[in-house]
């Protein structure tokens, strides 16, 4: 575009700026565009997630935040497929009913794996061994594609979707519409998203760091963790004023969800579904913490009345399309309250679940799951 004015005004003799302005203002734009297509080429070679756009292909994104295998999270290896659990089977070598669970970070948690929700589901019933995908950072587009190429060559006996209320909804594609939708995207532009995902890790690096890490997790006995036992000795993963700012975000967007973007993720719970047949499949819908926490919400300023506009909205479409689903938000909310007034479900400044949420959600998932089979 400054170099199309800047043309112009040499062909016409008209100019909207001096010529000494306009070569400055097209020096900037060039140098604009090559310091894009620099961070492009760095983002071709490198696999960090620091360069991952919208703009990247659903395999690309998942590859990019997928941990490569053998990763040890609290002792325990990444599976050679690059999921949080022991090494996946295939079929004639089972002896179990086996459940596939499909999810993001959820599904990786923040805890040792003997205590994240898939194997306290696995311990309720042991019976059923639940296989668990999931890949942090991830959206349900990608959990579609995890299904197709990942979980169902595997012939599970059923699958389960996780899908969490905080991000699933807003984590949606962008479909090009042309070469332009690139540079006029922000969300697809390096030059905005790197900066900004670097400001974030160098503000948080102090009071933000991965629990793992903060806690002591290589080659340690989850016994050893003392917070697993007892919440008041987690350490928090976020500032409070990054964790207040990042909840308030999203109490705002579920707050105000649109229908529209409700029955764009059904339609691809339903194209999920479909490709699962005649297995039974089901959805567990997760709560966000501030739908939980009380005093979390308190601080937030929204509608009361439509803290829980995402799961009315969701569940009833998801049984409108006969799709069976757990909603996990009425299954929080039955627990107790500790002393302090809170339930304590959720590691401290983190919307993830802590020990006692993931045993809370693994007991309410391994229903769900005999419920699923039996029908």
């Amino acid at each position: 575009i400054a170099a199309l004015v800047i043309a112009i005004g040499n062909a016409t003799g008209w100019r909207i700026l001096p010529a000494g302005v306009e070569l400055v203002a097209f020096n900037v734009c060039l140098l604009i565009v090559l310091a894009e297509l620099g961070l492009e080429i760095v983002a071709s070679l490198s696999g960090s997630p620091v360069f991952a756009t919208e703009a990247a292909s659903v395999r690309d994104r998942i590859e990019s935040y997928r941990p490569e295998p053998g990763t040890l999270r609290f002792g325990f290896p990444v599976n050679s497929m690059g999921h949080y659990d022991t090494e996946f089977l295939p079929r004639a070598d089972r002896n179990r009913v086996t459940v596939a669970m499909i999810g993001d970070s959820f599904s990786a948690g923040i805890v040792p794996h003997s205590h994240h929700f898939s194997t306290v589901c696995e311990e309720v019933d042991p019976r059923v061994e639940v296989y668990n995908f999931g890949v942090p950072a991830i959206a349900p587009q990608h959990y579609a594609y995890l299904l197709a190429h990942e979980v169902l060559p595997l012939e599970p006996d059923a699958v389960i979707v996780g899908i969490f209320v905080g991000n699933d909804f807003s984590d949606r594609d962008v479909v090009a519409s042309g070469w332009w939708t690139h540079w006029f995207d922000r969300d697809r532009l390096l030059l905005c998203v790197v900066p900004q995902r670097l400001a974030v890790v160098l503000g948080e690096r102090a009071g933000a760091r991965p629990v793992g890490a903060l806690q002591g997790e290589t080659g340690v006995d989850p016994r050893a963790f003392e917070w697993l036992r007892d919440f008041r000795s987690e350490q928090p993963t976020f500032s409070r004023e990054r964790y207040v700012s990042m909840e308030r975000d999203r109490a705002r967007a579920l707050t105000a969800l649109d229908e529209a973007t409700v029955e764009d993720l059904v339609e691809t719970i339903a194209g999920m579904r479909a490709l699962t047949e005649p297995r039974p499949f089901g959805i567990v819908v997760i709560p966000d913490v501030f739908q939980v926490d009380d005093l979390l919400w308190s601080e937030l300023g929204c509608d009361d009345r439509e803290r829980d506009r995402a799961q009315r909205l969701l569940v009833e479409r998801l049984s409108h399309s006969g799709i069976a689903v757990l909603d996990l938000l009425p299954v929080m909310r039955e627990q107790p309250f500790e002393p302090d007034g809170l339930r304590h479900l959720y590691h401290l400044h983190d919307s993830h679940f802590n020990a006692r949420g993931n045993a809370v959600a693994g007991r309410a998932i391994a229903a769900f799951v005999e419920r699923l089979l039996a029908d």
